[in-house]
């Protein structure tokens, strides 16, 4: 049985990886290569993300949320 939860419109959606084990997840950013400065690498859907999702070994999707980012 598939579970599927109601996403309010307007949401979108980021990839998170684990680059090094010891360091933790972070996010996809735009650019090859991308910094610390580029941006996040935002999804308008879930499909699109789960398609992203395939080229990293360790992603997660995850809804975005514009407060998850230190910003300072």
């Amino acid at each position: 049985m598939e579970h599927k939860v109601k996403v309010p419109k307007g949401t979108q959606w980021a990839i998170m990886i684990e680059p090094f084990i010891d360091e933790g997840y972070e996010y996809v950013r735009e650019g090859n290569p991308w910094t610390a400065n580029s941006p996040i690498k935002l999804f308008t859907s879930r499909e699109e993300a789960e398609k992203e999702k395939l080229k990293w070994n360790t992603a997660i999707v995850t809804v975005w949320k514009e407060e998850d980012v230190n910003t300072s």
